[in-house]
C-alpha cells in the first residue's frame, strides 16, 4: 500500500490464541448480543503485525520483530500458525539482511523476540544489516532492576545490544527521516508510538498501548498493562488526536482488522476505515 512517499506492508509473524478471564470480558464485551459465550471459554486470537516500510531510497523500516523463537510464552498463550516474520519477508522477496532499520516500542518478547535467534551456544542476529532502535527508558528499566521485570529476554537483549548496532534514544524524538517515537509509558516504563509523516499524513503504530482495533470504543483499564489508569488515560488521548488529526493507525495484536483511519458515528462511536 502507497502511503505519502513510502510503501507499507503488515508482515506478521504467526497467530496466537490464548484465554484468560480478563480476555474473557473483553469479548463478551464486543460480542455480538446474540452470542452466547457462557458456557464457552473465550477464545481470543492475537496476532504479531509488525509493519514493513519502504523508503523512496528502497531502503526497507521494520517496525518491532514479533515473537521470534521465544518459548516462556506466558500460561495460556500457544501459536496456531506455522508462519513467522523471516520466512514471510522471505515470501514477498524481502530477506532479512536487506532491513536497514528496526525500531521497537518496546522491548517485551512478543514484540522484540524476534531480533536475535538461538542456536547451539549463543544467539544469531535475524537483521545483521539493521540498525536497531531501543528507548532508553525502557533498557534501563531492565537492566538496572534488581529482578528483571517480566516478559524480557535479558540474554537475548545483551547480545543483541553487543552485536549489532544499536541506537539509544531517549524521549519524544526524530530518530531518522521521517521516522519518530513518542513515549506513552503506561503499557511498561517505557513504552512508545511509532510515527511516520510524509505529504501531511500521519501514520501510528501503536504498539501496546492500543493493541486492536477492537479496543478502540473500551474505555477501562488493562490488566497487562503495568501503568493501567496512565495506559488508560494515554490511550483516550492518542484516540482523540488520531480523530482530530487523521491518523492512519495500526494494530499490532489484531487478528482481522489490522489498520485503517480512526473515525466517529452519529453516537460519537469511533470505528475504522480502511
Amino acid at each position: 500500500m502507497k502511503f505519502g512517499d513510502y510503501e507499507i506492508k503488515v508482515v506478521n509473524d504467526g497467530t496466537y490464541e490464548y484465554t484468560t478471564k480478563r480476555q474473557e470480558e473483553i469479548l463478551k464485551a464486543f460480542a455480538p448480543k446474540t452470542s452466547t459465550l457462557k458456557n464457552v471459554k473465550a477464545r481470543l486470537l492475537l496476532r504479531a503485525n509488525n509493519l514493513l516500510v519502504r523508503t523512496p531510497q528502497s531502503e526497507f523500516v521494520l517496525f518491532d520483530s514479533g515473537f521470534g523463537d521465544s518459548n516462556f510464552l506466558r500460561e495460556g498463550i500457544k501459536k496456531i500458525s506455522e508462519d513467522n516474520l523471516v520466512n514471510n519477508l522471505k515470501n514477498i522477496g524481502v530477506e532479512p539482511n536487506q532491513i536497514s532499520h528496526v525500531i521497537q516500542t518496546h522491548l517485551h518478547y512478543d514484540h522484540a523476540g524476534g531480533l536475535a535467534f538461538k542456536n547451539e551456544n549463543s544467539f544469531s542476529l535475524a537483521f545483521p544489516n539493521a540498525k536497531i532502535w531501543f528507548g532508553e527508558e525502557e533498557w534501563r528499566t531492565i537492566f538496572e532492576s534488581d529482578e528483571t521485570p517480566f516478559g524480557y529476554e535479558k540474554g537475548k537483549l545483551e547480545f543483541v545490544k553487543e552485536n549489532a548496532e544499536v541506537e539509544f534514544s531517549e524521549g519524544s524524538v526524530n530518530l531518522f527521516e521521517d521516522f519518530s517515537v513518542e513515549v506513552t509509558r503506561g503499557h511498561t516504563f517505557g513504552h512508545r508510538v511509532i510515527f511516520l509523516k510524509t505529504q501531511g499524513q500521519t501514520l501510528c503504530y501503536l504498539g501496546d498501548i492500543l493493541p486492536m482495533s477492537s479496543h478502540i470504543n473500551l474505555d477501562s483499564e488493562m490488566n497487562y498493562d503495568i501503568f493501567k489508569e496512565e495506559a488508560r488515560i494515554k490511550r483516550k488521548e492518542l484516540l482523540e488526536r488520531a480523530f482530530e488529526e487523521n491518523w492512519f493507525l495500526v494494530f499490532y495484536h489484531s487478528p482481522r482488522v489490522v489498520w485503517g483511519f480512526l473515525k466517529k458515528d452519529g453516537k460519537g462511536k469511533f470505528f475504522l476505515e480502511s
